[in-house]
């Protein structure tokens, strides 16, 4: 672990100063979030597990999990549907759904030019949910990845340990 200088408030803030002497600009959310990089069957995902803050009449707190394929190939059109066709074949999208949404996220597979992308969300009661909350993402981050099949996952904090969920037909790992 690299030891960081500690920052003050205002150094911390410094970015903020910016909108010094815009009228009508202000904060109206923040967010902090945590990538993972992983290997599903032949394909390469970044999982962005992010925690928002949204200041309304009542601070809203929400957390998503997002599902972005790593490719250097581009879909032509929106007609072109953007399943891979390994992953469709066994069904990993809908594991993923489904693990997800046993987690309380609700979300989609949604259209982009390098393939689909899972878009889920949760919305939390309070601060109180909020750091509960924060320690499941963690969790699920540091976890085998979700809606994973025959799974051989060594995390950086415990390696060596083998974890093996419910099996499907495609294999996931930690990308290099």
């Amino acid at each position: 672990m690299t030891a960081r200088p500690k920052q003050n408030e205002s150094d911390r803030l410094m970015w903020l100063r910016g909108l010094g002497g815009l009228n009508g600009w202000s904060v109206t959310s923040a967010a902090v979030e945590a990538k993972r990089a992983v290997s599903v069957g032949r394909t390469k995902w970044t999982a962005c597990y992010k925690v928002h803050v949204i200041p309304s009449r009542r601070i809203q707190y929400k957390t998503s999990i997002t599902l972005w394929p790593r490719t250097t190939t581009t879909l032509a059109s929106r007609r072109h549907p953007g399943w891979h066709p390994d992953l469709a074949k066994a069904k990993w999208y809908q594991a993923c759904t489904r693990e997800l949404r046993r987690h309380g996220y609700r979300g989609r597979w949604r259209w982009s030019p390098s393939g689909r992308f899972g878009d889920f969300w949760k919305t939390l009661r309070g601060a109180d949910s909020l750091a509960r909350e924060v320690r499941l993402l963690d969790r699920l981050r540091r976890a085998p990845f979700i809606g994973g099949g025959a799974v051989e996952h060594r995390a950086s904090a415990d390696r060596g340990s083998r974890c093996s969920p419910r099996p499907l037909s495609v294999n996931v790992r930690p990308a290099r």
